[in-house]
């Protein structure tokens, strides 16, 4: 049986974590079947990209720890800047990968 890779990209992901907040029990339940079921799992990449500012802190501290990678994302002067906060790597830390936003958006749209 031939093994499948996947690659996913989920968005907004914030507010999904932000409607459980306020409820322990659904919040752990969403991070055990959508999240932590899939750790470990070298079939399956997943990019979660979550505002973190529109969260409380200790979801914030949960979600980190489930990941295996954590990048900072930052945007200036025309330049996106991917910097690895946290990686199950040690020698990742604090690298970065910049690349220029405009030659990303027309690559992007074709």
């Amino acid at each position: 049986m031939k093994s499948e890779r996947a690659f996913r990209v989920m968005l907004g992901l914030e507010k999904v974590l932000a409607m459980y907040e306020d409820m322990p029990r659904e919040l752990e339940r969403f991070f055990g079947l959508a999240i932590r079921s899939y750790l470990g799992d070298k079939r399956r990449i997943t990019a979660y990209f979550v505002n973190i500012d529109l969260i409380k802190e200790k979801t914030a501290k949960e979600l980190w720890e489930d990941m295996s990678r954590v990048f900072g994302v930052e945007m200036v002067e025309g330049e996106v800047t991917l910097r690895i906060l946290k990686s199950i790597e040690f020698p990742e830390y604090g690298q970065e990968v910049r690349i220029n936003a405009w030659e990303l958006q027309k690559h992007l749209t074709g």
